[in-house]
């Protein structure tokens, strides 16, 4: 069966949003995913010694509301679900031993289990709905970093036994806010095994306001195509991928280049992640591959989109790592940085009154000195009135 969208299913999740208020990188992300989820694990990259699989963690992060995360998700949630053969979707917060028995069907085999094809795709607008401060008491994290690998592995249940999960290949799909993904993501996870296997996609603001978002008959048509096309590959594309010669060398190059300059290995916060980077950007060129053709063939250009997006995300990530992992006083200069960031200019007064319920005068000027140090905020004296302008290292 043809493909209908002649420039790809990732080019046709943007030209759907085009005219609505999600950001791009959002579009692109969740267009991402969705292609993650029509492919499965009925394809994969052979590394010799080990198989990559197309299946990707990724978490849009928003600055504010106006960053429409949730409308992104809801996009992708409503194709995926129309994916035939069905995709296995949840969306409910549940124990890891509930995800295990909803991901796949049970085979009584002696005293054990037996779980066949443990595959799906978790979406939540909100990552709370999957994990929360008590996710590695609870399994749930190390459940996770398990399923990612796509690798057999026993699981220990109270009720059930032994369960041998095979073929697990899971992807998710979540979302959250710079304020609230703290109260999502154990600290004890930065770093680690889970966060090291998650893309996190963060927007700070949205310049594209659409007071009346536009419906065409065009649009119509193209969300129809982009559903049959994500089920033009779920039903066909089985099998491995491979690479033009160019793509491997434009591989080659940036993993080299990256391993030898990059900032991040050097962060204590996203060194895993450093680590990973490159079945990361494999897993993201063969799904960028898959949405514009059935050749299972990573070409130059694959690469190229590829390297760019995760570049732009990776700008970003120790932002939100850090946001993670502060304390009290990070929370609270974060705050107020976002305060004058919104407002550009805040007088003195003012901001003593929208902070006078977390902070005291002196505590709040030892913030803006710190942000005034740091370059992103300086100083405007009028006689006696102060004002805080928000300037963002540009002086």
């Amino acid at each position: 069966m043809a493909r209908k969208l002649t420039d790809g299913i990732l080019q046709g999740f943007l030209d759907y949003t085009e005219e609505t208020e999600i950001p791009d990188i959002f579009s692109f992300w969740v267009g991402v995913s969705s292609v993650s989820a029509a492919l499965g694990r009925d394809c994969f990259l052979d590394m010799g010694h080990f198989s990559i699989y197309p299946n990707m963690y990724i978490v849009l992060v928003a600055g504010s509301a106006v960053c429409r995360k949730s409308s992104a998700i809801s996009v992708a949630s409503k194709l995926i679900a129309k994916i035939e053969p069905k995709v296995h979707m949840l969306s409910q917060k549940m124990t890891p031993e509930a995800m295990i028995g909803s991901l796949s069907g049970l085979d009584v085999k002696d005293e054990n289990m037996l779980i066949n094809e443990a595959s799906g795709i978790f979406v939540v607008d909100e990552l709370s709905t999957l994990i929360d401060k008590n996710a590695f008491q609870s399994g749930m994290i190390p459940l996770l970093t398990k399923l990612y690998d796509c690798e057999d592995f026993d699981y220990a249940t109270k009720s059930r036994g032994v369960e041998l999960i095979k073929n697990p290949c899971l992807s998710i799909l979540g979302g959250s806010t710079l304020c609230w993904i703290k109260g999502s993501v154990p600290t004890v996870a930065i770093g680690g095994g889970f966060t090291s296997r998650v893309v996190f996609v963060y927007k700070e603001s949205n310049s594209k306001l659409k007071p009346f978002p536009i419906m065409t008959k065009e649009n119509k048509d193209r969300w129809d195509d982009i559903s049959r096309d994500l089920s033009v590959i779920s039903r066909n594309m089985r099998g491995g991928f491979a690479m033009k010669e160019d793509a491997k060398e434009r591989l080659s190059s940036e993993y080299m280049a990256f391993m030898g300059h990059s900032e991040l290995l050097t962060n204590p916060h996203l060194s895993g992640y450093a680590g990973r980077r490159q079945t990361t950007l494999l897993k993201l060129c063969m799904i960028i591959s898959a949405s514009r053709s059935d050749s299972r063939l990573i070409d130059l250009e694959d690469v190229r989109v590829g390297t760019r997006m995760m570049r732009e995300a990776e700008i970003n990530m120790p932002k939100i790592l850090q946001a993670i992992s502060s304390e009290f006083v990070g929370d609270i200069c974060e705050e107020v940085l976002n305060v004058i960031l919104h407002r550009k200019v805040v007088p003195r007064s003012e901001l003593v009154k929208l902070t006078k319920h977390r902070l005291t005068v002196r505590q709040l000027d030892v913030i803006v000195e710190t942000l005034v140090e740091e370059g992103v905020v300086r100083i405007d004296r009028d006689g006696s009135k102060l004002s805080y302008i928000f300037c963002g290292g540009q002086e």
